[in-house]
């Protein structure tokens, strides 16, 4: 009889199961988990097992259905070879003008360190010729340059660029880089830019951090000569600087700390996500390298730990280190992993290996292929081909069923669908071949206790999720005692962003009946779900379940700037208290002041708005004025005010509204004395609507298909509703 593979999780708050052959994690009550526990164990079987036998018997778990490890991939691997080559990274020379302890190429590693080899420009372009012509199949293709440091041979580099150029005439790719920094020359810059480089740069944080590993020749440390390359960049090309992105390595004695907050802080380096990893261990000759000291292990778990509360929903993004941000994507992926499932077959392979020569070919300066440029160059052992000789497929195969030398493991193995361990992670030594079941097996325990980790992570984190919105369904039913509104004097600096959708409504002037709108796109929200924050002006409106805006916001004595701050703090407070999905908001007055008699407010409430919050979307209503002009004043007339509202307030209109009251203007002075029913259109009729984008508010039908509108646009552009 087959096992049923299965992992038991139990955290605080609950007790759980992985299945294996769905890739899924189910509660259990603490009987059946017990009972699988003794299975897992190896102190019962299936048979004596009560839980497991009516899980099964249910459907939900059934036996092991892996017969054989072998890459489902494996029959097409000579088709892939002819056609779907997808990236060839150029390794143009060994050679660096840095001496980083930790390079791949210091000596301090087997099979590799620092020499005068070099790429010459014809085995450049036979491996070139080679990609292209292999790649059919691939929609863009990518060219990569690597070292050493890859810009000492700057006119190998522009030799290729402008032979890949002529050779892919108009079809689609992209060059990048990893450097050092240190040869980011103005000329260097000029020339990366204009062909669309994406640039890495290795830098590992301030200078006393990063110039203990990255020294020149001379033992000189290099993160000055980096940094004024970078604030040059900036300068120079803003745009360019702007999409740089950054490499850490973390040696065992950096401050993680401080390295976090340069990061975080300095101004020279753009706002997005950086990419760390630590020494690598793999084939290290001294593992003393890799002995990290306690107050790097603490600080690197509390900034793990922050990144985990984030994706839990207990801190914001901003709270996440900058470094640690990546980490959020991957973990979320992995999340989202567990909770599409996935299932096992018959015949399946761990996920570490890449497709050998698809993913990319890594061509070495000798222009020997090898998978990637994290493998050891071991000919004997990696090499998969050469540009003479092309791919070859025999010994790509190995490399992608690595999973074949420890078959039985992993046939049994709880980890299997999640298991990352590739050639790039083999201990090797300094001998001839050393991909070997045993060297394969030393790892298996680690990269298993790291998959059994990301369950607890992510058992633990739908737990906080579901405490997190009871906790809000909580408040909203029973919500805290509410504190009159009073004015403060607050600091400048102290606004804060609502993570919510905005809504406004706003208009012509005072009297075109935006109180109606606004009532009637609060209850049309509300029956859609949403719980809606409604602040208005109308008393009468405001009896609905919305709010009436304080008074302070319509005295004509109190200052703009005390406006702009108390509205903020005012609605950031209501949001807090009521957790609602959408705001929406009255703004009295109006555009232009087109009576006297209406109030002082034309223009200045629309800017407090516009600086206290950031608005999402706009419903503006007009007087039935516009009804009376022609097709394409009224046209031009309605696109005037959409301009006028985004580019004064960054208010985006979505939709008009038109009142019944028509503004009777004086013929000389285009002054409104009085509002009056227009006698022929006290009733408004659908044949009158003749603009575009224009809504009349009393035609439930149109209101209805226009706040859909507005609703969907909302879902598409923010996280909330």
């Amino acid at each position: 009889m087959k096992k049923v593979i299965i992992k038991t999780i139990e955290t605080c708050g609950g007790t759980y199961i992985y299945d294996r052959n769905t890739h899924t994690v189910i509660p259990v009550d603490r009987e059946s988990f017990e009972e699988f526990r003794a299975y897992e164990q190896g102190k019962t079987d299936q048979e004596h097992c009560p839980a497991l036998q009516r899980f099964c018997d249910m459907g939900i778990l059934e036996e092991n259905v892996v017969e054989e490890i072998r890459h489902p991939d494996t029959d097409f691997l000579e088709h892939y070879a002819k056609c779907r080559v997808r990236q060839v990274v150029l390794q143009v020379t060994q050679q660096c003008n840095l001496r980083c302890a930790y390079c791949a190429y210091s000596g301090n590693y087997f099979t590799r360190e620092h020499c005068d080899k070099k790429m010459t420009f014809e085995t450049a372009k036979k491996a070139i010729d080679y990609a292209i012509s292999h790649s059919s199949e691939i929609g863009e293709m990518c060219f990569s340059f690597y070292g050493g440091e890859p810009l000492l041979e700057i006119g190998l580099i522009r030799e290729c660029v402008s032979y890949i150029k002529k050779c892919m005439g108009e079809r689609k790719y992209t060059f990048t880089m990893t450097t050092n920094g240190t040869l980011l020359t103005p000329s260097v810059v000029k020339f990366l830019s204009e062909n669309q480089f994406t640039v890495h740069i290795s830098l590992d944080g301030p200078k006393e951090e990063h110039d203990q590993n990255r020294k020149f020749r001379t033992g000189k440390g290099s993160f000055d000569t980096i940094m004024k390359n970078i604030a040059v960049i900036k300068e120079q090309d803003y745009e360019f600087w702007k999409n740089l992105g950054f490499m850490i390595t973390l040696n065992p004695k950096v401050d993680l700390k401080k390295i976090t907050e340069f990061f975080d802080h300095t101004e020279l380096i753009p706002k997005h996500a950086v990419q760390y990893h630590e020494v690598e261990e793999t084939n290290l000759k001294n593992q003393e390298w890799v002995h990290y000291q306690n107050a790097f292990r603490l600080n690197r778990k509390y900034m793990y730990l922050k990144a985990l509360m984030y994706l839990a929903g207990m801190l914001e993004e901003k709270q996440v280190d900058q470094m640690f941000r990546t980490t959020c994507v991957m973990k979320q992926k992995f999340f989202d992993g567990l909770k599409k499932g996935r299932y096992m077959r018959k015949s399946v392979h761990h996920g570490g290996p890449c497709i050998p020569g698809m993913r990319k070919i890594f061509v070495s300066v000798d222009g020997t292929f090898y998978p990637c440029e994290k493998v050891v160059e071991n000919e004997s052992a990696f090499s998969i081909g050469n540009v003479d000789e092309g791919l070859c497929i025999p010994k790509m195969e190995p490399i992608l069923n690595l999973g074949r030398l420890t078959e039985k493991q992993c046939i049994n193995c709880p980890a299997l669908q999640n298991c990352e361990i590739c050639v790039a992670r083999i201990e090797g030594g300094d001998k001839e071949s050393f991909v070997t079941a045993e060297k394969k097996l030393e790892i298996c325990q680690k990269s298993r206790q790291t998959f059994v980790n990301e369950l607890y992570e992510y058992c633990v984190i739908n737990e906080c999720q579901k405490e997190n919105k009871d906790r809000k369904e909580e408040k909203r039913a029973v919500p805290e005692p509410e504190q009159p509104f009073q004015a403060e004097e607050l600091p400048h600096y102290g606004m804060e962003k609502l993570e919510i959708p905005v809504l406004v409504v706003l208009g012509q002037g005072e009297q075109c009946s935006k109180a109606a709108t606004f009532a009637r796109a609060c209850e049309f929200i509300r029956t859609k779900g949403y719980q809606v924050l409604g602040i208005g002006v109308d008393p009468a409106v405001c009896n609905a379940g919305n709010r009436k805006l304080p008074d302070f916001f319509l005295d004509q004595a109190e200052g703009f700037e005390k406006k702009v701050l108390n509205l903020n703090k005012y609605v950031k407070e209501l949001c807090d208290r009521e957790n609602p999905d959408i705001v929406v908001v009255e703004i009295p007055g109006g555009m232009f002041p087109v009576s006297e008699k209406e109030h002082f407010h034309f223009g200045e409430l629309l800017a407090v708005v516009s600086r206290a919050l950031d608005v999402d979307a706009a419903i503006f209503n007009l007087y039935y004025n516009v009804c009376k002009m022609d097709a394409e004043r009224r046209d031009a007339y309605l696109a005037y005010m959409k301009e006028s509202c985004m580019g004064k307030y960054q208010f985006p209109v979505d939709f008009f509204c038109v009142s019944p009251h028509y503004m009777k203007l004086d013929p000389e002075t285009r002054k409104a004395d009085y509002l009056c029913f227009d006698e022929d259109s006290v009733v408004l009729k659908n044949t009158e609507k003749q603009a575009q984008l224009v809504c009349l508010w009393e035609d439930s039908q149109d209101f209805e298909k226009e706040m859909d509108k507005l609703l969907e646009r909302l879902e598409e552009n923010t996280e909330v509703v």
